[in-house]
């Protein structure tokens, strides 16, 4: 659903300077029985037209981009946030006095902030996109769980549901081969999938980076043996799951 609340490809070539993209899709024919249930689509045939995309949608490479702008737009221009020099995605904004009140960041359509005037910042973004899910105290943003604590005010950090839905690579290589064979081109892509996926955990498992860092300079070389290595990698971290702390001040 996000997708549908980007710009369109009239405003995203306007705001670009690229050429207007067409782009038009076939629905598949199961489908059409339920498309001919909207108004106006009463009469539709597959086989003399097709449907045309106003804005990018879920699929599509410009959809990123164009909730992207979208979103960019409302945080800046109404609600005072500016990007910062370090990341784009990191968004400030000060008061007359130059003091910090609000910091946010966006990875799509997740948003984190840490309030003053958040009130006010949320309901400009629901102008824009409709009734947001808002949560406090405990949510799930980017696969991290936060959680504050309502008394002490301490915040648990932690990817414990987010490793347990990770799968251990499983090839047939995996049993047969050496460890010393070189993989073959599936199980070498399954290997930097699993290792990508099991270096996101640097946010909050400090206690497996070593073991990261030192398959990570070996991946080019990706023998059997470094797949057998991220399984086991992986299956110990979902036997020991950690959360991480910080006091807050």
């Amino acid at each position: 659903m996000a997708s549908l609340h980007g710009v369109s490809y009239e405003e995203l070539a306007r705001l670009t300077g690229d050429a207007p993209r067409e782009v038009n899709f076939y629905l598949p024919t199961s489908n059409i029985a339920t498309l001919r249930k909207v108004l106006g689509f009463e009469s539709f045939d597959p086989s003399k037209g097709v449907l045309h995309c106003d804005k990018p949608g879920t699929g599509l490479a410009d959809a990123p981009r164009a909730f992207s702008l979208k979103l960019s737009m409302s945080t800046r221009d109404k609600c005072g946030l500016l990007p910062s020099s370090v990341d784009p995605e990191l968004c400030l904004t000060h008061d007359s006095k130059g003091q910090l009140v609000c910091i946010m960041t966006k990875q799509v359509d997740e948003l984190k902030n840490c309030p003053h005037i958040v009130r006010e910042i949320l309901m400009e973004l629901q102008r824009a996109f409709g009734e947001l899910k808002v949560l406090t105290n405990s949510f799930l943003n980017c696969g991290v769980q936060h959680t504050q604590d309502p008394l002490s005010k301490e915040i648990t950090l932690g990817q414990n549901h987010y490793v347990q839905n990770l799968r251990r690579i499983a090839h047939p290589q995996l049993s047969s081969g050496k460890a010393e064979d070189p993989a073959v081109p599936e199980l070498r892509k399954l290997h930097r999938s699993r290792l990508g996926a099991v270096a996101y955990l640097a946010r909050t498992r400090v206690d497996v980076l070593v073991f990261v860092s030192a398959m990570q300079r070996h991946a080019p070389k990706k023998p059997v043996g470094h797949g057998r290595k991220i399984s086991r990698l992986l299956l110990w971290i979902q036997r020991h799951p950690k959360k991480h702390r910080q006091e807050t001040h």
